[in-house]
């Protein structure tokens, strides 16, 4: 009886490790895209010369940048997190422009989910639907 328990306690132990080392490649997956992700991005010009900047910091902010005729229009920032190729972005404070040196700010709480892809120096962003696509280029 106590090599049954002994035996029945092992299996537990291998199953725990197992689990946890499963875990683990999990976490190893998401923290190799965390770092990867991480520095400035921006989009190419839209049909109406706007472009997109995003700001991944390894602290896990983030910050969003709209030019409009050359300067920054709008400010989103927030913060993010990754778990593999789904990155979630929580928006915590808009800043709109309202003057040559005036800002309105707002605090507001949007959470927006997209799937992401790196490849070299572009970071491709698209809702998870996949109907909506953005490519970035890493600055």
């Amino acid at each position: 009886m106590k090599t049954y328990k002994l035996l029945y306690s092992f299996v537990l132990l291998l199953i725990g490790v197992a689990f946890t080392a499963c875990g683990d490649d999990d976490n190893d997956t998401s923290e190799t895209q965390r770092q990867l992700i991480i520095g400035t991005w921006d989009t190419e010009p839209n049909e109406d010369g706007d472009i997109f900047e995003f700001i991944f910091n390894a602290n896990g902010q983030f910050v969003e940048n709209i030019y409009i005729e050359g300067q920054i229009d709008d400010i989103m920032e927030g913060s993010y997190s990754i778990n593999e190729d789904v990155i979630n972005i929580i928006i915590s404070i808009h800043k709109e422009r309202i003057g040559s040196n005036k800002w309105a700010e707002k605090t507001i709480n949007n959470t927006q989910t997209f799937r992401f892809h790196i490849e070299g120096k572009k970071l491709k962003i698209s809702t998870l639907s996949g109907d909506r696509t953005m490519i970035l280029t890493r600055k």
